[in-house]
């Protein structure tokens, strides 16, 4: 069951027009005969931007016009951002932590309050893999927009299968080519935590974490390509696959590393709790940090500052990412957009204390 809760408290909002615009544009590209994607560029001035041929712009136009059909005008989209109630249905991947949703939804009702929106959210948890279990998310027509955080190519398939009803869905934390996303480029932050430790003249690194999952894999992925570039020496038994995110997984991973009898002077780790787990194994066997071993995780964790030495992070302030994606939304909203648009959120990185 989703568990609704309502953002806004203005009052006496104007009704939404969005519905009757949007089913106006459907109307115009099946009769011009092309997907509904192509008509709202053409209509929204953007066909030659996107290489659209003149041939289909003028019948798209020509379409148009014999429906009568009358684009917004400047004033009518002043202030887009108050234009009536918008629902929004926000499924999270229950893979991920509690602190990571708690910096999100900050970050949501921030940009709500700061934009002065008329939002009404809900929230379920998905298990990844599964988003089949909310078909009537996409289909009932109840919501103007869902965001899905971190979806599995198999939520994805899925997706694919369906005709969502007029809703504009956006991937947090997922690139997409066919739908509108928010995302941070892993394979990118990869590569700069390696070229990070090569800065500091450090040679042998290893990696800790689960890469069951899409995005730690491809953050992996990365970082030990560009180790292989820059000549850093990443052995295999440096290389510790965690069966899980859990503080416990980092732990025994840690203690697993510093069996071996050679051990590297640096540690990326991909997972924020996977990062306590491996600072307090490196602690108890009497490891200086960062002198002996410099410890870099990917994520934040309010466990970070807690610990002795702090420690470095790649931090995706997931407040950012919240408002990126509100923005994105409800400009696609007020505007009739149906084509994707992505936006690739920048981290910040805090290379105090264990590195």
């Amino acid at each position: 069951m989703l568990k609704r809760q309502k953002i806004s408290e203005r009052k006496e909002v104007p009704p939404m027009k969005k519905k009757n615009a949007l089913v106006q544009v459907k109307e115009i590209a099946q009769k011009s005969g092309v997907s509904q994607s192509t008509a709202s560029i053409v209509l929204n001035g953007r066909g030659d931007q996107m290489r659209i041929s003149k041939a289909t712009q003028q019948k798209v136009w020509e379409t148009a016009r014999s429906m009568n059909y009358r684009p917004k005008t400047h004033d009518e989209d002043a202030g887009n951002f108050g234009a009536g109630i918008k629902r929004i249905c926000i499924l999270w991947n229950s893979k991920l932590t509690d602190d990571t949703m708690g910096r999100f939804f900050s970050g949501v009702a921030n940009t709500i309050k700061k934009n002065e929106l008329h939002l009404e959210t809900s929230l379920a948890l998905f298990d990844e893999g599964k988003l089949s279990a909310f078909k009537d998310v996409f289909t009932s027509g109840r919501y103007d927009g869902v965001f899905i955080t971190s979806p599995a190519d198999e939520d994805i398939k899925f997706l694919d299968s369906i005709e969502p009803n007029e809703t504009q869905i956006v991937f947090i934390n997922r690139n997409s080519t066919r739908y509108s996303c928010v995302y941070v480029d892993n394979v990118d932050v990869g590569k700069h935590c390696a070229d990070l430790f090569f800065s500091r003249n450090y040679h042998s690194v290893g990696v800790i974490g689960s890469t069951k999952s899409r995005s730690p894999a491809i953050r992996r992925f990365g970082f030990l390509q560009e180790c292989q570039r820059l000549g850093i020496t990443c052995k295999k038994e440096w290389i510790q696959e965690s069966p899980g995110d859990s503080i416990s997984d980092g732990y025994r991973s840690g203690k697993q590393l510093l069996s071996q009898a050679e051990l590297p002077e640096g540690l990326f780790i991909l997972n924020d709790l996977q990062a306590v787990g491996v600072m307090i194994a490196l602690k108890e066997s009497g490891v200086d940090i960062p002198n002996q071993i410099k410890v870099l995780a990917y994520g934040s964790n309010d466990l970070f500052d807690l610990m002795t030495p702090k420690v470095a992070s790649v931090d995706i302030v997931r407040e950012v990412m919240a408002e990126h994606a509100i923005t994105l939304l409800m400009t696609k909203l007020e505007n009739n957009i149906t084509y994707p648009i992505s936006r690739v959120v920048v981290p910040e990185y805090k290379l105090e204390g264990s590195f």
